[in-house]
């Protein structure tokens, strides 16, 4: 295993406690050059996104509480 994974993981309780987490959220911003010429240079600023640790999925705010976007992997 990689020694900053092992780091990472050794400072959150190690590997078993990974698999005990559920979910996580972050906050972040993109931006640039490619949503600025859509005309959307804040699109994502400041966004919540809560994501599975164990499979790829991921939830995020479309400006309002009722709507979201979800990128999943297909299977």
């Amino acid at each position: 295993m990689d020694k900053l994974l092992t780091a990472v993981l050794e400072a959150h309780g190690g590997l078993p406690n990974w698999g005990n987490v559920t979910s996580i959220t972050a906050q972040m911003s993109l931006g640039g050059v490619f949503w600025a010429a859509r005309g959307w240079p804040d699109i994502y600023s400041k966004q919540t996104v809560t994501l599975d640790p164990h499979r790829e999925h991921i939830v995020t705010p479309r400006g309002s509480q009722t709507k979201h976007s979800h990128l999943s992997r297909s299977t």
